[in-house]
């Protein structure tokens, strides 16, 4: 570990503590007091006489110690002064609470080796060992394992500090700007503290995709799972986030695709965040999770099924023999299906639910969702509390039963967020039952939980590259390469093409053309060939292609007099094609060169049918993506048509994944367009091809 790993070790589990400045230092100082940090505070603030339990010094010189950590309540000025004096003293890591730095350079070099948070961040909270640097109170109590909450802004920390969500927290930490320590230096930390069960990150941007990937691996490895909500998402979200921290949201497809390639889970809200951190928590990883839902009530398991198709979640039935068997155990108003609806005439029932859950659990199914609301307190309604009480333990002598047993996780979701109040969520997580606050949000958790863990299973079957190693910074102009060019290019790494002929109009040799021909200008300046006129085809003999490139010299003209075109490309035509596709490497200004796949040809602008894959790529992930396209149903013999070849189509795309990699200092586009998918057996050719690359 380099020495700024060892300061930002220190950070997290301080000996010492110093704040320095007024009054939101004091705040910082003090929530360490009442947490009942055991090592030294130190408070440096020249018109402060005294606090309890501290130390109070006039200035950072009078430091009898270099503190392991610090809170800089100051100035921009007055803050870069003191980072320096700190780190010249050896002090392990600070948090710069202030805003309104112009130079990250300047706050990066008087930081030094030192684990400096922010600038603009709101501070730490450490409920392991209670060393928090945190400016206004909060109701955390100290724990010695629990989630590590990583965010890029300070309020949402604030909010999940007073959230009523029955989370164990470790850490919350605010990371402000990240010049100094970015989130990814935290992860890679906290990836071998035994403090940390879990990572939840509220995310704008990553300033650098290999160390984030590198730490996420890292947390991978260590099973330490990790929950990402990324906005910026939609482009109003985007521009918010450029204003916001200066780091550039990127694609959301491609943080689709980092995140599942790093085996991170992902959710589109807060609560569906917290609830899936409970979840990564207490339950096992099992891909492809088959889930039961029971409820009391037909409106209940009607959302369920709604909720857990946005999920992206299938709600398979119970099998024949459960069927019957549950028919046996339920009264005549119960619904036998997935969500099971086992009647109101059993509410509050321990005796008859039990068997009922029992034979719902003993086989077909992973994990259970048991659907139920619960008064504000006991005292409120305690007839509907102990029926709860009763369904619940109806649900736990199931999940514990000879049969059933460990192999079965299990959650108590309530519809409504509030229905489920402090006592209930303690009793059901000692009994290891996860406590899931709101339908939805349930859910969306379980949803996204499952579709990591299937992909951690593809991971496992096929690792992938974990360091992308792909972006870099051009100072050359990039140069456009020809359609031949670029086909002799990339069949230098084994891409199918048609066959073709390069002629020059002056001397148009035709001898032992196979008619008919498409007939196109070579040209780098020709970028877009079809707009303007550059193509013909179908020319069926040797005056036609003549006639053709006449055709195409005078429309060339009437679109720019400044290009001269002399050769033309003659190609064979492709017909009976199962599928025309384009494939895409753009280099992004995030993530370096990445693939666009989708259905190609006339059919770009019309379906708008992409995915986007992170290089380089392997055969598992291509297919993966591939099977998100809704044209794949087209390679799969839709309507009993021909099946396409997606052997070929595979080995193709690894050709390309090759190239990039081969011309990854270089390359800023390609594009192949159409790319023709012949039936099974007959192979794939590259239809059209562009190549911008730096010399």
């Amino acid at each position: 570990m380099d020495k700024r790993g060892n300061n930002l070790k220190r950070l997290l589990a301080p000996r010492s503590i110093a704040a320095v400045g007024g009054r939101a230092a004091r705040n910082a100082a003090q929530a360490s007091l009442e947490a009942g940090f055991s090592g030294d505070v130190f408070i440096i603030n020249p018109r402060l006489e005294g606090m309890g339990g501290a130390t109070v010094l006039a200035d950072i010189a009078d430091l009898p110690i270099a503190p392991d950590a610090a809170f800089i309540g100051l100035s921009p000025a007055q803050s870069l002064q003191t980072v320096s004096a700190l780190s010249a003293m050896g002090a392990g890591g600070a948090i710069a609470y202030a805003d309104g730095f112009d130079d990250p350079e300047q706050i990066r070099r008087a930081a030094g080796e030192m684990a400096l948070v922010g600038p603009n961040c709101y501070g730490l909270i450490n409920c392991l060992n209670g060393g928090s640097l945190w400016p206004t109170r909060h109701p955390l109590q100290r724990q010695t394992k629990g989630i590590a909450i990583l965010a890029q802004s300070g309020n949402l920390c604030i909010n999940l500090s007073i959230s009523q969500r029955s989370l164990p927290f470790s850490y919350i930490i605010s990371v402000g700007n990240q010049w100094v320590v970015s989130m990814a230096d935290f992860i890679a930390q906290m990836a071998d503290d035994p403090g940390v069960s879990a990572i939840g990150l509220f995310m704008e941007g990553i300033p650098d995709v290999d160390a984030f990937a590198a730490a996420a691996g890292k947390a991978l490895a260590n099973d330490k799972p990790l929950v990402a909500c990324k906005v910026g998402q939609s482009p109003l979200g985007a521009e918010l986030a450029m204003s916001h921290t200066a780091t550039l949201a990127g694609s959301a497809a491609l943080y689709d695709a980092l995140f599942e390639r790093l085996g991170i889970i992902q959710v589109e809200t807060i609560p569906a965040m917290t609830e899936c951190l409970k979840l990564a928590t207490m339950w096992q990883s099992t891909p492809n999770r088959r889930l039961a839902v029971v409820s009391t009530s037909g409106g209940d398991c009607e959302l369920a099924a709604d909720h857990a198709a946005t999920a992206g979640l299938t709600l398979s039935p119970p099998t024949m023999d459960q069927s019957t068997r549950l028919r046996e155990l339920l009264p005549m108003a119960a619904h036998v299906s997935n969500p099971l609806d086992y009647s109101n005439l059993l509410w509050g029932d321990e005796a008859s639910l039990t068997p009922v859950f029992m034979e719902m659990l003993r086989e077909n199914y992973d994990a259970a969702l048991l659907i139920i609301e619960h008064p504000p307190t006991i005292d409120a309604a305690p007839a509907f509390a102990e029926a709860v009480a009763a369904t619940q333990r109806a649900l736990l002598a199931a999940r514990d039963a000879p049969g059933v047993g460990a192999d079965v996780d299990v959650a108590v979701a309530c519809v409504l967020p509030e229905s489920m109040p402090e006592e209930m969520r303690r009793r059901l997580i000692a009994q290891g039952i996860a406590p899931l606050l709101g339908l939805d949000a349930a859910l969306a958790a379980i949803g996204a939980l499952s579709k990591r863990d299937t992909a951690l299973a593809a991971l496992a079957a096929e690792p992938a590259p974990m360091t992308l190693g792909l972006e870099h910074e051009h100072e050359s102009t990039a140069r456009t390469y020809n359609e031949w060019d670029a086909k002799e290019i990339l069949a230098g790494f084994a891409i199918a093409m048609p066959d073709r002929r390069l002629l020059q109009i002056h001397k148009p040799d035709m001898s032992g053309l196979a008619y008919p021909v498409a007939v196109k200008a070579v040209h780098d300046a020709l970028v877009h060939k079809t707009e303007a006129g550059a193509v013909v085809l179908g020319a069926a003999d040797e005056a036609a292609v003549i006639a053709a490139m006449t055709s195409i010299q005078k429309n060339i003209a009437n679109h720019n007099g400044d290009i001269m075109v002399e050769h033309f490309l003659i190609e064979e035509m492709i017909d009976g094609a199962v599928l025309e596709m384009i494939a895409g490497i753009h280099r992004d200004p995030v993530f370096g060169l990445t693939m666009t796949l989708g259905a190609g040809g006339i059919l770009v602008e019309l379906l708008d049918d992409t995915v986007s894959l992170l290089l380089p790529a392997t055969s598992v992930q291509i297919r993966h993506v591939l099977q998100k396209l809704r044209c794949h149903r087209l390679l799969t013999g839709f309507r009993n048509g021909a099946r396409g070849d997606v052997s070929a189509l595979l080995e193709t795309l690894l050709a390309l994944s090759a190239f990039a990699e081969d011309w990854s200092g270089r390359l800023d586009e390609l594009d192949i367009n159409p790319l023709f998918v012949l039936a099974e057996g007959q192979g794939v050719i590259a239809g059209d091809a562009l190549i911008r690359a730096r010399p």
